[in-house]
């Protein structure tokens, strides 16, 4: 049951950390004058506004969020089946659709991060762009999901027979 606690805690302290690093404006950091810095981020969408690599990113995020709650509701689920009949081969559907979640979500964050650092130069002409601080939450909610699937899997391997 430990192991169940800490897919929890894992999967809700990704989401928050996803939450975060979708809905602050912190994923490129411009330096346009030696003091005074310019953030901007992928909320709120504005398609018009932002080179296409970057409209891509952040439709990578919004789905990992969107995934990333869909992700809860199916660790959820697990939780109360557990806790009504136990461990039981039946719950293995809901520890694989919660491992596929988290490959998913972890992909589209690898790819919304590389796409804006390899795209980083080109960002609105400036010159002096840099990855700013959303950016890095995302890859450590990527991270800790990643952890929670890989749990997940093992749970459902051999603890759930």
């Amino acid at each position: 049951m430990h192991k169940i606690g800490a897919i929890g805690i894992l999967i809700i302290l990704g989401f928050i950390l996803d939450t975060i690093a979708v809905f602050t404006t912190g994923w490129i950091e411009v330096s346009v004058v030696a003091i005074k810095n310019y953030y901007y981020g992928i909320s709120p969408f504005q398609s018009g506004s932002k080179p296409t690599w970057f409209n891509v990113a952040s439709w990578l995020m919004f789905i990992s969020f969107i995934l990333a709650l869909v992700q809860i509701l199916a660790f959820l689920h697990a939780l109360s089946r557990i806790r009504n009949c136990g461990c039981s081969h039946s719950i293995r559907h809901s520890f694989n659709l919660i491992t596929s979640i988290s490959a998913i979500i972890s992909i589209f964050i690898f790819v919304a991060f590389i796409l804006t650092a390899a795209n980083l130069k080109s960002f609105l002409g400036y010159a002096d762009a840099s990855l700013g601080y959303s950016s890095f939450i995302a890859l450590a909610a990527a991270i800790l999901i990643i952890i929670a699937g890989g749990l997940s899997q093992h749970v459902r391997h051999f603890d759930c027979c």
